[in-house]
């Protein structure tokens, strides 16, 4: 049995639904006002796993992902796609 911990009240996303196990967890910078996030494909890597991780932005925020060293600007629902192993950050403005 898969243990379960769901946390329905992140600052500046909602509606997290991820493939696989994932970590998703949350930052805060008060000297810019900005959220970050750090999303962990938690597959054995053996596995081979892809997980598709899905969330929406609070309306009108935007955000950098930051996924093997690239970063791109995402607003609205964002889909984060990560390997096995992978993990990446997100940066949502005020």
């Amino acid at each position: 049995e898969l243990l379960s911990d769901e946390m329905d009240n992140f600052t500046r996303i909602s509606d997290v639904v991820c493939s696989e196990n994932t970590i998703v967890s949350e930052m805060y910078d008060k000297t810019h006002d900005r959220v970050g996030y750090v999303l962990v494909n938690y597959t054995d890597p053996i596995q081979n796993k892809t997980d598709v991780v899905k969330f929406k932005l609070e309306d009108g925020k935007q955000a950098v992902v930051i996924l093997r060293g690239e970063p791109r600007e995402v607003s609205g629902d964002v889909e984060v796609v990560l390997q096995p192993g992978d993990g990446a950050i997100v940066v949502v403005g005020k």
